[in-house]
């Protein structure tokens, strides 16, 4: 009977590791839009690549990479902060790097309708719109 059991909590702990890889969201990922407004001209194309867990993108002057955490059950995703690139750029750049990374740690959500993935706060609000990128 022990052994039932034990067989059983291995099972379930298999299933839950395993769903909280969310491969819908593998891919590279364009920003086209962030606090509700487009993206103009950048340094760099501001973009996300997601992949097994992690993340890499640029901010539009930086690149930026970390863990990426999904919920096996919800919509709820976080991006865990990592390493980044330092470089320097123009005012205008460097304030929209500033916004898209302050927005990158509101992000609590994810709603993916086809190609459009919708970065979210708390409340549902939509804090960056991503379209994803053509292999």
């Amino acid at each position: 009977m022990n052994r039932i059991k034990t067989v059983f909590a291995a099972l379930i702990c298999a299933f839950a590791i395993t769903s909280c890889s969310n491969d819908k969201l593998n891919g590279e990922w364009k920003l086209v839009e962030l606090l509700n407004t487009p993206v103009g001209e950048c340094f760099n194309e501001p973009f996300l690549k997601i992949e097994d867990g992690r993340y890499n993108g640029n901010t539009g002057v930086n690149f930026i990479n970390g863990e990426i955490e999904t919920c096996p059950f919800k919509k709820c995703v976080e991006f865990e902060d990592g390493p980044c690139t330092r470089m320097a750029a123009d005012p205008q750049s460097m304030a929209f790097e500033r916004s898209f990374l302050e927005a990158l740690d509101e992000v609590e959500e994810y709603v993916l309708d086809g190609d459009t993935l919708y970065l979210n706060d708390d409340h549902g609000n939509v804090l960056m719109k991503l379209v994803r990128k053509q292999q």
